[in-house]
């Protein structure tokens, strides 16, 4: 690899590899149902991939702190939220005791969005079946090695420690309790931030070498596989930046971005997609109606208000400090491209549905708009901080 001596090839192997090893779970659970032995050894491969990817301490150690106090947080308390609760541990519960990836496709419960991914339930219900038994603390310990690939990506990417303890704290402080408390809402933010990130890094590379075009592939894969396994959010967010990526980063070969595309996009329907259709399980927000709710909220300005006001609220000081980014030199409109793009197609692809939401306007807002908007303040962050790394 001659032509790119800087790429850091040793340092992205191993989030490359965590990343495979949870799809590979995924998959195994599609296939057959996972006994207490199968599931300790995938999950002691898991965990001693985790080990050495965190082997050099003093390099580390931000993230090794990070989620030491994830560790800590996920044990001591409970799990008090709704969603985390009644869906995504609800629905590991019923992987494990029903011992199968589609047990919630039997219709029960649809309270629960039956429709729902279960990427991080499928593993939280793994590290149950490996312990033997089920409690509503433990498994979602889980979300350290969801957490573990794009915090080392962003390592290895800023190049800086500095950086890195930036992004963590900033990530703490966007995030908040959702991070750690069942919630995949973070889980999204920070992989839309790393996939947004890679793509940036890889366009400003050399692709004549054959083994680094693979490697760069299982790097998009496996992360744009696992985000759109964690929530419907991550397909969405999947299907906008890899086909812009197409079109803006030229630097990458288009036959990379495509493959890793095609490959995610395949895993996920035939993994999750088909069988959810067979089931006959709708989504609740795509209900018969939305474009006519949506033109009807259009034509009130008082909802648009609102709608504009939460954007102002939890979003405006994030979108003003990339605005600031801007007037520095080392910035330019090329660097940013993709992600401003991108923020535009999320943000309106978010007020579309917020229109047409077949809820009380007010109330869908203040539930789930501070989640809804992580994906768009993280990753301003992650490019925010991936601008001043060293070059």
């Amino acid at each position: 690899m001659t032509a790119n001596k800087d790429i850091p090839t040793k340092e992205l192997v191993t989030p490359v590899g965590i990343s495979l090893i949870i799809l590979g779970i995924y998959v195994c659970w599609a296939i057959f149902p996972l006994g207490q032995r199968a599931s300790l050894f995938m999950l002691i491969s898991l965990s001693a991939s985790a080990v050495y990817a965190l082997r050099n301490v003093k390099e580390k150690f931000p993230i090794i702190l990070f989620l030491l106090f994830g560790l800590f947080f996920t044990l001591a308390i409970g799990t008090p939220d709704w969603d985390a609760r009644s869906i995504w541990l609800f629905h590991a519960k019923r992987i494990f005791y029903e011992n199968s990836l589609y047990a919630q496709l039997d219709g029960y419960a649809s309270f629960s969005h039956n429709d729902y991914p279960v990427i991080f339930s499928m593993l939280a219900a793994t590290l149950a079946k490996a312990v033997g038994h089920w409690n509503e603390v433990f498994p979602k310990t889980i979300v350290n090695f969801f957490l573990l690939p794009p915090l080392l990506v962003f390592a290895t990417l800023s190049k800086r420690k500095i950086l890195t303890l930036l992004y963590i704290f900033g990530i703490g402080i966007i995030c908040r309790n959702y991070l750690f408390n069942g919630y995949q809402d973070a889980l999204v933010a920070v992989y839309a931030c790393s996939i947004v990130l890679m793509l940036m890094y890889l366009d400003a590379l050399k692709f004549d070498d054959f083994i680094y075009r693979i490697y760069s592939i299982l790097l998009l894969f496996s992360f744009s596989s696992i985000l759109i396994a964690l929530k419907n959010e991550g397909l969405a967010i999947t299907v906008i930046l890899l086909p812009l990526a197409l079109f803006l980063q030229k630097g990458i070969p288009k036959s990379v971005i495509f493959i890793a595309l095609v490959a995610s996009l395949l895993l996920y329907f035939t993994i999750w997609k088909w069988p959810v259709i067979q089931a006959n399980i709708s989504n609740d927000l795509m209900t018969a109606g939305l474009g006519n709710r949506a033109i009807k909220r259009l034509g009130s300005l008082n909802d648009i208000i609102l709608i504009l006001t939460y954007f102002i609220k939890y979003c405006g000081i994030y979108v003003g400090l990339l605005a600031l980014n801007f007037f520095r030199k080392m910035v330019s409109w090329m660097d940013m491209r993709l992600l401003i793009t991108f923020l535009f197609i999320y943000v309106g692809i978010l007020f579309i549905i917020y229109l047409g939401t077949p809820s009380n306007l007010e109330w869908h807002l203040g539930t789930s708009f501070k989640r809804a908007i992580l994906p768009i303040n993280v990753t301003i962050l992650g490019v925010i901080l991936y601008t001043f790394r060293s070059r």
